[in-house]
C-alpha cells in the first residue's frame, strides 16, 4: 500500500503545530523546554543545512540518542527529503563504517550540537533512488551487513495516528527509548502528531524516566504516555524498596513492547496500578501493529496456515534497502509482511504471539516454540526471569535449555522446575538443562540477546555419570561449546575434577568443548571397593568416556599423576589422542635412581594406611612418602580433613600398577611437559627425562612462579601453554623455552 500524507498535521506536523500552537510546549528536557514555534525554528535550520550538504538524491548516516538534538534532527531529515540511516552513536568507528558501508553512503550526521555538525567522506556513487523524507533503520547487529528498513515518512505517520486513534488522550508523551530503534522512533512522531510535548529523559534506566516525568510536572507538563520494553517496567516497579512502585499521577498508558513480555510481570504491574498496554510489532511495521491482541486502526493481521504472523497496512515498511530479492520474500504481491513470527488466534479475534519462528527448537523432529516453555517456567514461584533457547544435542539434533534468573532468595532446583514444566508441557518440551544467571544479558533497547544466551547455554556445565565397561560408575563435568574442539582434563591424586575448575573456564572461554573426569576413588566416582587401579584401567576409562559421548579423537591434559595417565592414553590408545599437555606427571620409570627410591615407596606407604585407617590413613601415608615424616602433621585440621577423605583416590594412584615405561617412544602426537619453577626440584628431571624417551614429539617448558598445584590456583599461566599447544590461541601470552 503507497497512501502518502499530503495534507494537515501528519504532512509535516512541526510546521502545523507551530501554525496552530506556536507558544505551547513542545520539548521538555532537563536544561530547556521548546515552545512548537522554537522547535520550528530549529527545524527548518537544520533542514537547510542538511538540504545544503546532502541533497534528496544523496543518503546520509544519521546518529541519534535520547537527546533533544535528536528530536530536531528527526523532524528535519523529513522536511530536507533526504534519506537517513538511523546510527546508533554508541557504536565504535568500525561498526559505524560497517553500517554506512551496507547504507551505500560516507555521510555521517552527528545530532549533538543543537545544529547536526555533517561530517563528509568522499562523494558517494550513484545509489538507486529513494522516496524522499525515508528513515532507515538497522535491525540486526553491525558486524556483517545488517538488514536496513525503510520507513518512507507518510508510514510513519500512518503508525502514529493509528496509535492515537487507539491510545487515551496524550498530555505528553516521554521519550524513553533511543530513536535510533523504531520504538524511540515511534515516540517522536506519536507525540508531533497529537500536538503534545515530548519530554526527553536524560537516560533510559528506571531512575531516568522518573526524573524526566518529575521534571515535566514542574513545569505544568503531565506525561500521560510512556513506551517501555520489559527491563524497564520491572525497574519502574522496583523503584521502592518493599512493594511494587504505584504509576506516577496522570499516567494514561504504559505501553510495553520490544519483545516478549512475561505474564507474571503483566500482572505484577497491572495489580499495582500501571495502565500496562501490551504491544506487538517491528521495525518493518514502523513500531507497533497490535495492542492487547488486536490490530490498531487500518492494519490488518492475520495467522498462515502454517501459523506465521503476517501483517498488512499503511504502516508497514517500503523494503529492504538495496535488496530486492530480501524484499520480495519478506513482502507478498498483496502487501502482506510475512513477519517470521509464529501465533494464533484465540476465540474472541486476539492475536497471541508464540515466539519467532527462526526460535523454534527442532528436538528429535519435534518442534518446541520457546516462548510457550517461559510461560510455563515464568509461572514458578522461584524464577524471576527466563529465556528458552535450543542447545546442540549429538542424538537430537537440538535439546531445550532453560536460562533462568532465580527470584530473590530462591534457589529451585533442576527436578523442581522439571516437575513444574511436566505438568503443563509435553516431555519432550521440557528443558533437559537448567543454567542460572545473575541477570540475562540484553542488546541496546532491552531485548534480550537471545543469541548470547544460547552462547551461555550451550557453555554452561553438564554433569554426566556416565558407566565404565567394568560397570564402575564414571562423574564426567562436560562445558564449553558442544562442537568445539575437544579437551580432556584429568586430575591429581586426592583431587577431583573440580580443581581444574577455573582452568577448564578459561579452555571452554577459548572454544573448547572441555571434559573433566572424576577419576577412580575421587569426588563423585566412588568405588564400592577401595583398591589400586591399573594403569590400563585408567586408560580404558577414558576410553569409555570418549565413546559414551561420541568422541572420536581428542586432546588430553593431565595434572600430576592425571599426567601420568594421559601419557599412557597417548602410548596405549594413539588413535583417539590429538595432542597432550602433562603437568609435572610423576612418571617414575623414567625417573632417576634417586628419585626412583624417593616416590618408589608411595604405594606401599598408602596402602599399609589404608589398611589400618581407612581413607584418611591413605591419605597421610600419601602426604608424608612425599612430603616427609612431618608433613601430615604440618597441615591446618581443615586441611587433614578435607585430604583425608579422598585417601581412596590415593589408594587408587599410588602404586601406578602396570606403569613401565616401555613404548613411549611409539607417541607420535604433539606432546608438551610443564614443570613450574616454584616447585619440588625432583619433577624437572622426570619431566626432562621423559621428554627426553618420548623422543621429537615432545617438548619440555618450565612455567615461572608456579609451584606443583599451579594448575588448580593460577590457571591463566597453564591455560596459556594449552591454548599455544593446542591451536585455541592465535597470540600465545607466554613465552616458552623449547
Amino acid at each position: 500500500r503507497d497512501t502518502p500524507v499530503t495534507t494537515g498535521p501528519g504532512a509535516d506536523p512541526v510546521a502545523w503545530q507551530a501554525a496552530a500552537n506556536p507558544e505551547s510546549p513542545a520539548v521538555i528536557a532537563r536544561d530547556r523546554t521548546w515552545s512548537w514555534a522554537a522547535l520550528e525554528g530549529r527545524v527548518s535550520a537544520v533542514a537547510a543545512t542538511l538540504a545544503d550538504r546532502a541533497p534528496a538524491s544523496r543518503r546520509i548516516g544519521l546518529a541519534v540518542d535520547l537527546s533533544t538534538d535528536a528530536v530536531v534532527a528527526l523532524h528535519a531529515v523529513a522536511r530536507a527529503g533526504v534519506t537517513a540511516i538511523l546510527v546508533n552513536p554508541r557504536l565504535t568507528d568500525a561498526e559505524v563504517g560497517t553500517l554506512l558501508r551496507a547504507a551505500g553512503t560516507d555521510l555521517l550526521v552527528r545530532a549533538g550540537d543543537g545544529a547536526g555538525s555533517v561530517y563528509d567522506g568522499a562523494a558517494s556513487t550513484a545509489l538507486p533512488p529513494t522516496r524522499p523524507g525515508e528513515l532507515v533503520v538497522a535491525t540486526s547487529g553491525t558486524t556483517a551487513r545488517p538488514k536496513l528498513v525503510r520507513l518512507p515518512w507518510d508510514r510513519l505517520i500512518a503508525s502514529a495516528e493509528a496509535w492515537n486513534a487507539v491510545l487515551p488522550p496524550a498530555t505528553g508523551w516521554l521519550l524513553s527509548l533511543a530513536p535510533h530503534h523504531v520504538a524511540g522512533l515511534g515516540i517522536v512522531v506519536r507525540a508531533a502528531t497529537a500536538g503534545v510535548p515530548v519530554v526527553v529523559a536524560t537516560g533510559s534506566q528506571p531512575a531516568d524516566l522518573l526524573e524526566a516525568i518529575e521534571t515535566a510536572r514542574s513545569r505544568g507538563v503531565v506525561v500521560s504516555h510512556v513506551s517501555v520494553v520489559a527491563a524497564q517496567l520491572a525497574g519502574l516497579l522496583e523503584a521502592t524498596a518493599d512493594v511494587d512502585a504505584p504509576p506516577p499521577a496522570g499516567l494514561r498508558v504504559a505501553l510495553a513492547g520490544g519483545g516478549p513480555l512475561p505474564g507474571q510481570l503483566l500482572e505484577r504491574a497491572r495489580a499495582a496500578g500501571w495502565p500496562v498496554m501490551a504491544s506487538y510489532g517491528m521495525s518493518e511495521t514502523g513500531s507497533g501493529v497490535v495492542a492487547d491482541g488486536r490490530p490498531v486502526p487500518d492494519a490488518e493481521v492475520r495467522v498462515a496456515g502454517e501459523g506465521e504472523i503476517l501483517v498488512r497496512g499503511p504502516m508497514v515498511f517500503a523494503g529492504y534497502l538495496d535488496e530486492p530479492d530480501a524484499t520480495a520474500l519478506a513482502l507478498d504481491r498483496d502487501g502482506w509482511l510475512h513477519t517470521g513470527d509464529l501465533g494464533h488466534l484465540v476465540p474472541d479475534g486476539r492475536l497471541v504471539v508464540d515466539g519467532r519462528r527462526d526460535d523454534t527448537i527442532i528436538r528429535g523432529g519435534e518442534n518446541v516454540a520457546p516462548a510457550e516453555v517461559e510461560a510455563v517456567l515464568a509461572e514458578h514461584p522461584g524464577i524471576a526471569e527466563v529465556t528458552v533457547v535450543g542447545v546442540p544435542d549429538r542424538t537430537l539434533g537440538q535439546a531445550v535449555a532453560a536460562v533462568v534468573v532465580p527470584a530473590p532468595g530462591a534457589d529451585p532446583t533442576d527436578d523442581e522446575l522439571r516437575t513444574h514444566a511436566r505438568m503443563r508441557l509435553a516431555g519432550f518440551k521440557v528443558p533437559a538443562r537448567f543454567v542460572r544467571v545473575a541477570e540475562l544479558p540484553r542488546g541496546a533497547l532491552g531485548k534480550v540477546a537471545r543469541g548470547e544466551v544460547a552462547r551461555i547455554a550451550a557453555s554452561a556445565e553438564r554433569t554426566h555419570l556416565l558407566t565404565a565397561s567394568d560397570g564402575q560408575a564414571l562423574a564426567v563435568i562436560e562445558s564449553g561449546p558442544p562442537d568445539g574442539p575437544p579437551i580432556v582434563l584429568l586430575h591429581a591424586t586426592m583431587a577431583t575434577a573440580a580443581h581444574l575448575t577455573s582452568l577448564a573456564r578459561l579452555l571452554a572461554e577459548a572454544g573448547a568443548r572441555v571434559i573433566r573426569v572424576d577419576r577412580r576413588g575421587s569426588g563423585a566416582s566412588v568405588m564400592a571397593h577401595p583398591e589400586p587401579v591399573p594403569v590400563a584401567r585408567h586408560v580404558r576409562d577414558v576410553v569409555d568416556v570418549l565413546d559414551a559421548l561420541s568422541i572420536e579423537r581428542t586432546a588430553l591434559f593431565g595434572h600430576s599423576f592425571g599426567g601420568v595417565v594421559a601419557i599412557e592414553v597417548a602410548r596405549r590408545a594413539r588413535d583417539r589422542v590429538t595432542a597432550l599437555v602433562a603437568w609435572e606427571p610423576p612418571y617414575v620409570p623414567v625417573a632417576p635412581d634417586r628419585i626412583r627410591s624417593l616416590l618408589g615407596g608411595v604405594g606401599d606407604a598408602v596402602a599399609a594406611g589404608y589398611a589400618t585407617a581407612g581413607p584418611e590413613g591413605a591419605a597421610q601415608g600419601f602426604v608424608e612418602s612425599v612430603g616427609g615424616p612431618a608433613a601430615w602433621a604440618a597441615m591446618p585440621e581443615r586441611l587433614r580433613s578435607a585430604i583425608g577423605r579422598a585417601g581412596a583416590g590415593a589408594l587408587a594412584d599410588a602404586a601406578m600398577v602396570g606403569l613401565t615405561g616401555e613404548g613411549l617412544e611409539t607417541i607420535t602426537v604433539p606432546v608438551r611437559i610443564l614443570t613450574g619453577s616454584a616447585s619440588d626440584p625432583f619433577y624437572r628431571p622426570i619431566a626432562d627425562a621423559l621428554a627426553a624417551r618420548i623422543g621429537p614429539a615432545a617438548t619440555r617448558a618450565e612455567i615461572p612462579d608456579l609451584d606443583h598445584m599451579g594448575p588448580g590456583h593460577s590457571p591463566g599461566p597453564v591455560a596459556d601453554a594449552i591454548r599455544d599447544h593446542l591451536g585455541l590461541a592465535p597470540d600465545p601470552t607466554l613465552e616458552m623455552p623449547a
